[in-house]
Order: structure tokens, then C-alpha cells, then sequence
């Protein structure tokens, strides 16, 4: 991620020259620039939108996932990020959600979600086989526990997203519409995502 600059400020510290910039380095979103050959991974790709947003967005869904160390993620799918108003630039996607204090940490110093919110975000917006890949990934990358509840299979309740889900979020809301998506029946049948 490293090898990710901001132009201006490398410009202002004197390791790269103008000359260098343009012909040594691609310009991958306004003053976020890599070296030119650089084979861009999802990793890499979230830190440089992070540093587009001048480091005020927090990385969600498949960036965040990126950020926990997660593998099998597309190198070519569009950075995640919210908590941002600016207009996104081709690459990157925003998600108007709302996201709780305890549902953010900091990996590598960037915001991001944790992995149960992350989790969620996943679950909720890739379908099929797809999502049961990238949420097991998840699972190995974060050492994620499963642990059932006596009181409720949700341990921590993730509420829902502003203004996209509908009604509040609930497991038995969840639960139903897991089911009608094919793949998610080991995911839905109680056990709940807790931090470790």
C-alpha cells in the first residue's frame, strides 16, 4: 500500500518530481497515483480510495474485508467506502449507511468496519455462492467465533442500514430473507458473528 502516493504530498516532500509523476506513475483517482505496472489487489485499492477521500471516508463491505486481511476477493471490483458526501469517482462506490461507534475500528490507521459489520454488509449485498466465499474468507482471516445465544441467536444485533432496508432489522426479518437466497442456510441457522 505503501507504494500508493498522494501526488501533492510527495510532490511537497520531494520524492517524486513532476517529471517523475507523469511518466513513472498512473493516476488512479484525482492526486492518488501508483507506480505504472503496479498490479492493484482489493487491498490496494481500498487504501487509495481512502487516500481520494483525504482520509475522512471509512471502508465498508469487500474494502473493509480487504483491510482484515480477507483473501478470494476480485481484484477488479470497486472500492467500498461511506461516511463520505463527495461524489464518487469511477472505481469506487459510497453506501449511505448508517454505521454505529461500536461497529468501526482502525486497521493499517484507516477506518473501517469491523468484521461483524463487515460481515453483515457482505451478507446482505453479494448473493449466492459468491457471499458464502467471501464471508468464510472473512471467517479465516479474523478467527471470527461462532457462539449461540440462550437468550437470542443474535448476540449482536447489526440495525438496519438507513433508508435501504425497510423496516428495522431483526434475525427473524434476516432469517426469512436468508432463506430465500440460495446458500445461506449455514449462515442463518443461529450461530452469531462475535469479534474476537
Amino acid at each position: 500500500m505503501q507504494r500508493i502516493i498522494v501526488g501533492s504530498e510527495a510532490l511537497a516532500a520531494g520524492t517524486v518530481t513532476r517529471q517523475v509523476l507523469r511518466t513513472k506513475y498512473v493516476k488512479l483517482h484525482h492526486n492518488v497515483y501508483a507506480p505504472v505496472g503496479l498490479t492493484l489487489d482489493a487491498r490496494d485499492r481500498a487504501f487509495a480510495a481512502w487516500l481520494w477521500s483525504r482520509g475522512e471516508a471509512m471502508l465498508v463491505g469487500h474494502s473493509a474485508a480487504a483491510m482484515h486481511g480477507t483473501k478470494w476477493l476480485p481484484l477488479d471490483a470497486p472500492a467500498e467506502l461511506a461516511r463520505i458526501r463527495h461524489a464518487a469517482p469511477r472505481g469506487i462506490i459510497v453506501h449511505n449507511d448508517t454505521i454505529r461507534a461500536d461497529e468501526m475500528c482502525v486497521r493499517g490507521s484507516v477506518d473501517c468496519t469491523t468484521p461483524t459489520r463487515t460481515a453483515y454488509d457482505i451478507g446482505r449485498r453479494v448473493t449466492g455462492d459468491r457471499a458464502i466465499i467471501r464471508l468464510d474468507a472473512l471467517l479465516n482471516a479474523t478467527r471470527f467465533r461462532f457462539q449461540r445465544s440462550s437468550r437470542s441467536p443474535v448476540a449482536t444485533p447489526v440495525r438496519a442500514a438507513s433508508g435501504n432496508c425497510g423496516p428495522p432489522w431483526n434475525w427473524s426479518t434476516a432469517a426469512r430473507s436468508r432463506r430465500k437466497r440460495r446458500g445461506f442456510d449455514c449462515y442463518s441457522s443461529g450461530p452469531a458473528f462475535r469479534d474476537r
